[in-house]
């Protein structure tokens, strides 16, 4: 017998091959985004109300149901249903009803019933007048951004908890607006439901998280974010500047964020299809625009919050740079490190502020600015992405498309593996329409930032003279001559 047949029945012996390679009973749940966990809750929310009216058990009637049966569902689900206005809504019903039957029973009908029920629900459409094409999707310019700022800083009569969650949902536009950031890099866009096991699982009606339904009042403002820009881990918030300048010359700074979910635009494709990375974008600064200048928004959430060691405002911004460095390190508290920027109101009755840990929900932001966006007169519903396609169409004769897509997160390999994760890009002032400023934007990539060429590598000997004449440092050396007599003396 060859020796590896022997070992292998011998391990065989010992361990039951059959206990080993047999797989698991059952089959695997499929791993599914949240909103698809979303949309399919609410379909068999429908399908068991649907087989309550008729007295069929839905587990049951769902594995048995025959084309005819499906169609009565369709119709039933049209008549009972209104909020239901786009043709888009139907199909992806059907594709997830189709789905939860192939997953849960194993069963799919064939080509030519898959086919009846599609002609079925493309006659709905008609019949209906279901929507068919995409809305207009509008583009946010730079007069737009100023009449939404202006919208919200002098005539939005919102009440909020406090004037930070004010602050902070400027600096949200701003941040949308000059880097393109998708609304999960900035809040919260968790949904919030188990995956459905059976068909009845409590949750919405909507089969996709809309700003719609005016649950909380209008005037109260609940703000809250989690995939949020924060500084970077070190605690060290890098300002380049013109080394040649003197300390109140117009400054920029390095802001690292965590962006995630580099799907398609308009698309939530859950965690497993997304890939998380991080980007450096550089943001410039001054004094000229006070009301689209973003390092002066964050700079007054860090300094309402205490995030810095510096002891105010003064001593943050008018601080001389030792001679050799290209920029001043400002340490943050490390206890800030992890905490999203964007955060929600504290939601207790009587309490007044800023919630401590609590990221800003997405669906407030979305709420909110639906509200800015009509109180601004706009024709159309504005949201984050109109911000996004903003910034796209005006960087877009002025970058590389590989530079677009590392911006925008468009899934490219040169993006991915080669480019550096610093955008190279003046965004902000792009997007503004102004010159860029080079020295910030040159000063901010240089690897050697942080770096003082010309600090001394030793001590002089004046320094080391001294350092033998120190009484603290003579003490220290016997002490150190003591133990190690011991350490000796013991074997060592």
């Amino acid at each position: 017998m060859r020796p590896g047949a022997h070992l292998f029945a011998f391990s065989s012996f010992i361990f039951p091959l059959s206990a080993h390679s047999s797989p698991p009973k059952g089959r695997p749940p499929p791993k599914l985004a949240d909103n698809t966990k979303k949309g399919l809750a609410s379909i068999l929310k429908k399908w068991g109300r649907f087989c309550s009216e008729f007295g069929y058990n839905p587990e049951t009637f769902l594995t048995d149901a025959q084309v005819p049966d499906i169609k009565i569902f369709w119709k039933w689900t049209m008549d009972r249903y209104n909020r239901i206005g786009v043709d888009s809504s139907l199909k992806n019903y059907w594709r997830l009803l189709r789905m939860h039957d192939l997953d849960k029973a194993d069963r799919d009908l064939d080509p030519r019933e898959r086919r009846d029920i599609r002609n079925y629900i493309n006659l709905l459409i008609d019949k209906y007048g279901l929507r068919t094409t995409p809305k207009k999707k509008p583009v946010i310019g730079l007069d737009d951004l100023y009449l939404l700022l202006y919208t919200h800083w002098m005539l939005d009569d919102s009440t909020f908890k406090d004037e930070r969650q004010r602050v902070q949902v400027a600096t949200g536009l701003l941040t949308a607006a000059f880097f393109g950031c998708r609304p999960c890099s900035l809040f919260d866009t968790r949904v919030k439901t188990e995956e459905p096991d059976g068909l009845d699982v409590p949750t919405d009606d909507t089969a996709v998280a809309s700003a719609q339904g005016g649950r909380r009042a209008v005037n109260d403002i609940k703000m809250d974010a989690s995939n949020q820009m924060k500084s970077n881990r070190n605690g060290d918030f890098n300002t380049p500047w013109d080394s040649h300048g003197d300390s109140d010359s117009d400054s920029g700074c390095l802001y690292n964020c965590d962006e995630d979910c580099d799907t398609d635009d308009d698309c939530d494709a859950g965690p497993e299809a997304t890939r998380s990375f991080l980007k450096t974008l550089v943001i410039g600064g001054g004094d000229d625009d006070p009301l689209f200048s973003l390092l002066d928004h964050f700079t007054s959430l860090a300094v309402h919050d205490d995030a810095t060691y510096a002891k105010n405002i003064e001593n943050m911004i008018r601080v001389k740079i030792s001679p050799g460095r290209k920029s001043l390190t400002l340490k943050w508290k490390r206890r800030v490190l992890d905490l999203p920027v964007f955060r929600e109101p504290l939601r207790s009755a009587g309490e007044v502020g800023t919630s401590p840990t609590e990221p800003l929900l997405a669906s407030a932001w979305i709420r909110y600015l639906k509200q800015l966006g009509q109180k601004a007169s706009f024709q159309q519903s504005f949201t984050q992405y109109g911000l996004r396609r903003g910034l796209l169409n005006v960087i877009n004769n002025s970058a590389p498309a590989s530079v677009q897509d590392q911006i925008f997160d468009h899934k490219q390999g040169a993006v991915g593996y080669y480019l550096d994760q610093e955008i190279r890009f003046d965004t902000d002032s792009c997007y503004l329409g102004k010159p860029s400023n080079e020295v910030v934007q040159k000063m901010a990539r240089l690897a050697s930032l942080t770096a003082n060429a010309n600090a001394l590598r030793e001590l002089s000997s004046e320094q080391k003279a001294k350092l033998k004449q120190n009484p603290q440092v003579i003490q220290l050396g016997q002490r150190n001559k003591a133990l190690t007599a011991q350490i000796h003396a013991a074997g060592y």
